[in-house]
């Protein structure tokens, strides 16, 4: 026997109007009882065409039937499934978007946080001129100098002997300083120095620390 190939939009359409010969009926509704793809456009087409509810659905075989309500409800599930899946994407990106605004709500300044700009700060600390770092100091030449930073209030002089012990501190507002006569210094002695540059918002920017071996 031949078998019959899928059917034709005419005779879906004549099945649907109960125009088919009986013979040709039977050998439709044989091929719908074991070709799921016919069975599917079929019932695509009775519910496309919205029969009224006077005209009753063709009719079918229980086995072509039974299929064509089997792809309907598969139809209904996978319906169910992927909308289950957009309303995880829907309430995901809802979350997602709650952390943002969260985010960006908490690095925001409060009114109780007011911000507050300060001056920017020089990198550049204070540079030892003289005496330089290893060098050896004449009893006659006691001044001590460094380079200038224009955003510094004033200097912070500190000098160390060996055992790391201050012996002398002084303020000035100038990049130089004397030793005073009431700083003592023994002969042959290395001593060390620092100078520290005090801004005006309270940062202080040290030098590197020199060092001197102070003879005749």
């Amino acid at each position: 026997m031949k078998l019959m190939s899928h059917l034709t939009e005419f005779e879906i359409a004549s099945l649907l109007d109960k125009q088919l010969h009986p013979t040709k009926l039977q050998e439709v509704e044989r091929h719908l009882a074991d070709c799921a793809l016919c069975s599917a456009a079929v019932a695509e087409s009775y519910h496309l065409i919205k029969l009224p509810s006077t005209i009753p659905p063709p009719s079918l075989s229980s086995a072509a039937r039974r299929r064509a309500e089997q792809l309907v409800k598969r139809e209904k599930s996978v319906f169910h499934v992927s909308g289950l899946f957009s309303s995880q994407y829907k309430l995901a990106f809802a979350l997602l978007l709650v952390g943002i605004i969260a985010g960006v709500w908490y690095f925001i300044p409060r009114d109780s946080e007011p911000i507050i700009f300060r001056s920017p700060v020089s990198a550049q600390a204070p540079t030892l001129i003289m005496p330089l770092d290893g060098s050896v100091v004449n009893i006659h030449v006691t001044e001590f100098r460094w380079s200038h930073i224009p955003d510094a209030a004033s200097y912070d002089f500190s000098m160390y002997n060996e055992h790391d012990s201050l012996i002398w501190r002084q303020s000035s507002d100038m990049p130089s300083l004397m030793i005073p006569d009431s700083v003592s210094l023994q002969m042959e002695k290395r001593y060390f120095w620092e100078v520290k540059a005090m801004l005006s918002d309270g940062t202080q920017l040290p030098s590197d620390q020199a060092s001197f071996i102070y003879t005749e």
